[in-house]
């Protein structure tokens, strides 16, 4: 199903992103491409309002415009269908695009534009299409509000964790009796030659007894 979808939108559709089999939770998930595809059979007048952005604002702005169209054309959408495109859990974007895939293909056939889907909307499902299109708006900004609420109370926690200087290594003791020179990429360390040794002293020699000393050593 996954194959037929992507040639469908590809090279049918041609939308202004290829879709590949492995991205489309991701491709959808911001909303655009949605809003691109139900343009391309002009039934999303407002597609120009569209944000093509990954930001919480710009999903909430998408979602809220698409909601309408969704339900004009049948196809069961609420928050918790939003909140999981947005969040790209597997199967709910192919689920939806096939949902669309049918839908559209069928209006296509019978010429259904959605000036005619419009008008031959019953006044009473129309009303109620709009108070759940209300509820679903504020529904989505307030989860968004949510969202960044908790994203920058966890920033502010993460600022508040007291910062470490670095440790600094001890200076070797025989660093500082070094000479550094730079050689090419790599610093050279070149030690000092040790100080000199102090001179031995020699004992000095007992002197040579003279004769007198010898003879008077005879007769003690």
């Amino acid at each position: 199903m996954t194959d037929v979808l992507c040639k469908w939108l590809n090279e049918k559709l041609q939308l202004s992103k290829v879709i590949e089999p492995q991205t489309i939770a991701q491709d959808f998930s911001s909303g655009y491409l949605i809003g691109e595809v139900l343009h391309k059979y002009e039934l999303q007048n407002d597609f120009s309002l569209f944000l093509k952005k990954d930001t919480s604002i710009a999903k909430v702005n998408n979602f809220s415009r698409l909601e309408p169209t969704l339900r004009l054309l049948g196809i069961p959408f609420n928050i918790n269908t939003a909140q999981e495109l947005m969040q790209e859990k597997p199967g709910v974007a192919t689920s939806l695009l096939y949902q669309l895939h049918v839908s559209l293909e069928k209006k296509m056939i019978a010429k259904i534009s959605r000036t005619m889907m419009e008008v031959m909307q019953p006044a009473a499902i129309a009303s109620l299409h709009k108070k759940e299109h209300e509820l679903f708006r504020h529904g989505l900004e307030h989860d968004r509000k949510i969202l960044a609420q908790i994203m920058s109370s966890q920033c502010q926690s993460l600022n508040r964790w007291p910062v470490i200087p670095p440790i600094q290594k001890k200076k070797n003791i025989e660093t500082e009796c070094t000479d550094f020179h730079q050689d090419r990429d790599c610093l050279v360390v070149d030690s000092l030659p040790p100080p000199p040794r102090p001179p031995t002293l020699e004992k000095p020699m007992a002197s040579t007894p003279t004769i007198t000393q010898l003879e008077s050593l005879e007769y003690s």
